[in-house]
Formats: structure tokens, sequence, C-alpha cells
């Protein structure tokens, strides 16, 4: 039992794909890894490369235990996120107040993806990409927290006005994007640029809880 060490704090496991190809108790179909978060810019991502069970430093929403005495220490997910990146939230907190994140080969999960996400594409997009601003300035270093929220804000815009998702030396080597997509990169790139005293105060108010840590990214490139 993972949890029966008081040093740890979330755990989680392997999620298998649950569709009507792949039914629950499958484990022939595909397996997914723990979240990865990005140490430059705070992306994150998922892989199906096995991997032994191990600490992370994050664990996808759909898959993760903890004991009540945690989940109080934490005081749940931060309700602003809604959906994307609170889980990482969650993690880089507990990490924050010294619990371990877990990886478990032992325990599966069976999940039937986007069954909602996919009915609200523009909601799902915008706040996929609102939410990854929030987590840079909730956890990223003082010294470039500023400086990466800003950089991505303008990345999203770029997005939107050009309509592909590529940097301006690329672009019109990657096809276009779908109208829904690119106001979804439009907003919330404006929402990160017009939005600074709000990032400023999620951020101090991990400070204020303890559940902030500048060496937040060296533990992401450690891992």
């Amino acid at each position: 039992d993972q949890l029966a060490d008081p040093g740890v704090g979330i755990v989680g496991g392997v999620e298998f794909l649950w569709n009507d190809a792949n039914p629950p108790q499958d484990r022939s179909n595909v397996a997914e890894a723990p979240m990865r978060i990005d140490a430059r810019d705070g992306y994150s991502f998922r892989t199906d490369e096995p991997m032994a069970s191990q600490d992370v430093s994050a664990l996808d929403g759909n898959n993760m235990l903890m004991s009540k005495q945690v989940a109080d220490a934490l005081g749940g997910f931060d309700d602003h996120f809604f959906m994307y990146y609170e889980d990482a939230d969650l993690c880089a907190r507990a990490l924050a107040l010294g619990y371990r994140i877990r990886f478990c080969t032992e325990m599966h999960v069976w999940h039937r993806r986007s069954l909602s996400s996919d009915c609200i594409p523009y909601r799902r997009q915008y706040l996929a990409q609102r939410n990854h601003l929030v987590f840079v300035a909730r956890h990223f270093p003082t010294a470039t927290w500023r400086r990466t929220v800003r950089k991505l804000a303008w990345q999203y815009l770029l997005f939107g006005v050009t309509g592909r998702e590529a940097g301006l030396r690329r672009w019109r080597t990657v096809p276009p994007t779908d109208s829904t997509r690119r106001r979804a990169h439009l907003a919330s790139g404006l929402w990160g640029l017009s939005h600074r005293s709000y990032l400023e105060a999620k951020r101090q108010q991990l400070a204020t809880s303890g559940q902030r840590s500048d060496s937040y990214v060296l533990r992401l490139q450690s891992h």
C-alpha cells in the first residue's frame, strides 16, 4: 500500500483507454504514463512510454488517490481551474508541502475520454490555455514566471491572429486551425496579457499557504 508511507501524498497508476473497441479490464489497449510537465514553459503532456513504479512530479486527475489528511492539508482542488491543470496544480502544491507523488504500476484505471469536453470545444481549448498561464504564474520561479507567462500569452495570441499553431518562422509549414481553436487562442492570449494583477494574487495565495516552492522547476528537471 503506497499510501501507508506517510511521506507519500498522492498515488496514481496506469491509465487504459476505454471505448467501444477497448472494454474495461482489457490490458492490451493503449496505456498511458503519468502526466509530465515541461520545465521550460509548463506545458502538460502524456506519453505511452512504459514506466516502472517511481516518484513523479504530477499525476492525471482521473487517476489519483490520497488520504483525507493530505486532501485537508491541500484544501482540495482550486475551483478556479474547473478543468485542466487543476491536477498538476494540486500535485505541485503537495510537493511544496513536502509530500511525494507516486506512480504505481499495480494501480489501473480505464478512462472514457472527452465525453464531456468534446461537446464544448471552444471552452475546452480556452480553459486549457488560460489555466496553463495560471499554473505557470503560481508555480514557476520568482525570477522567471512573469516573463514566461507574458511569452506564452503572446504565443497564444499569435496562434489566433495567424490561424497557425507555430511561430512566425514556420507558420506557413503547418496546417491552419479551425475557427473555434483560433477564437480560443485569441481569448486566452488576451486574458493572459490583461490579468497580471489576478495572476499576482493567485501566486501570493500559495505563498501565504506555504503551498508554493521556488524549487518546483528544478524538481521537474530532475524527473
